[in-house]
This record gives structure tokens, sequence and C-alpha cells, in this order.
């Protein structure tokens, strides 16, 4: 079971998740972002996995993938196998050094 958690503040949607990410509930969560994103016009998003478990890199990079009408940054993810250092976060509060409103 995944529990998430929306949060839009300072321009920025937060989505906070707990629990395990899998293939059944991957693509829910995918399209539920994107019609927050679309609804909200937002442009920042923070995907906060700190809290999963079972995570994999494809569900990863799916959702990147998939949610491309925002800029996107990680928090709480730590991986080897991943390239895209300049959108991990150490902490969800440090996204305000990289955008602009």
């Amino acid at each position: 079971m995944l529990k998430v958690n929306y949060e839009y503040k300072g321009g920025v949607l937060f989505v906070r998740m707990e629990g395990e990410l899998d293939s059944r509930n991957i693509y829910l969560l995918s399209n539920s972002i994107k019609q927050i994103l679309k609804i909200g016009g937002i442009k920042y998003t923070v995907l906060n996995v700190e809290n999963v478990y079972a995570l994999n890199d494809s569900y990863i990079r799916y959702l990147l993938d998939d949610i491309k009408n925002s800029d996107v940054y990680l928090c709480g993810y730590n991986s080897s196998n991943y390239s895209y250092n300049n959108i991990l976060l150490s902490r969800e509060s440090n996204v305000f050094k990289y955008i602009n409103l």
C-alpha cells in the first residue's frame, strides 16, 4: 500500500510518499500527479521518496519521464545507479535554491 500526501507551498507541489511503490500503483500515482499539475498550472514538483520501500530505479525514471510539464526534484533517494544528480535534494526545502519564482 502506498500513502501519498500532496502539499502546494511556495509555488512547488510536494508529493510525499510512504509505503510500497510498485507496478500496481506507479501508473495511478503518475496520473494523479499529472492531473494536479495540469489543473493547478504548477511548474515545480518535489517527489519525496524517503519513506518508500521496494523502490526501483525504473519507477523513478518512469515518473520523471511521465511528468514532463514540471521541473521535478527528488528528495530522500539514494542510488549509485541514478545519473540525475542535479535534481537530487538532501532536504525538501533545498528546492528553493534551484527554482526561480
